[in-house]
C-alpha cells in the first residue's frame, strides 16, 4: 500500500471506524486514540496488508484494540458504574437514544459487534465473519439472537420495566 492509498483509506473510513469503536466504548477520547492507533498499525504494516483487505484489517485491528482496552479496565470501577446505571435506569424515563444505548450495553460483545456491523455499517455476512473471527453461519445466529435480545429489552424499557 502506498501513501496515496493509505490517505484515501483514512479519509474514507476514519469516521466509520470511529463510530464503530465509540459504540462499544462510549468514550470519545479513547475511541479517537484507538482509531489513531489502528491507522498507525496499518501504516507500520502497509507492506504486509493487501490494499483490497485494508478496511477489514482496520476493523479487526480496532476491535482487538478496544477489546484489549476493555480487558484492562478496572473491574471494580466497572461494577460500580453498572450498579449506578441500573439504579438510574430503574428511576428514569429514557429518550430513544438512551434506551438503545442501554439495550446494547447488556448485550454480549460478539452479538453487539455483529449487529452494529450489519445494521449500522451495512457489512455483508462474510465481511462481518472476517472482522469478528467467526463463520458466516455464526454471524447469522449471533445477529438473530442480538436482534431478538435487543427487541425484547427495548420493549421492556418502553413499558417501564427492566
Amino acid at each position: 500500500m502506498n501513501r496515496r492509498g493509505y490517505n484515501n483509506l483514512a479519509r474514507q473510513y476514519a469516521d466509520n471506524l470511529y463510530k464503530f469503536v465509540l459504540f462499544h466504548l462510549r468514550d470519545e477520547a479513547t475511541s479517537q486514540d484507538i482509531v489513531q492507533e489502528a491507522f498507525l498499525k496499518l501504516w507500520e504494516r502497509r507492506k504486509e496488508v493487501d490494499e483490497d483487505k485494508a478496511v477489514k484489517w482496520l476493523f479487526v485491528t480496532a476491535r482487538n484494540l478496544y477489546l484489549n482496552y476493555i480487558r484492562h479496565k478496572n473491574v471494580i470501577q466497572n461494577y460500580k458504574d453498572r450498579v449506578e446505571m441500573t439504579a438510574y435506569v430503574e428511576n428514569s424515563h429514557f429518550e430513544n437514544k438512551d434506551m438503545i444505548a442501554h439495550c446494547l450495553e447488556d448485550m454480549p460483545e460478539v452479538q453487539k459487534t455483529v449487529m452494529l456491523l450489519r445494521d449500522l455499517e451495512g457489512y455483508d455476512y462474510k465481511s462481518i465473519g472476517e472482522i469478528a473471527g467467526i463463520s458466516e453461519s455464526q454471524v447469522k445466529v449471533y445477529l438473530y439472537r442480538a436482534r431478538k435480545k435487543f427487541r425484547d429489552m427495548y420493549v421492556k424499557l418502553e413499558n417501564g420495566s427492566k
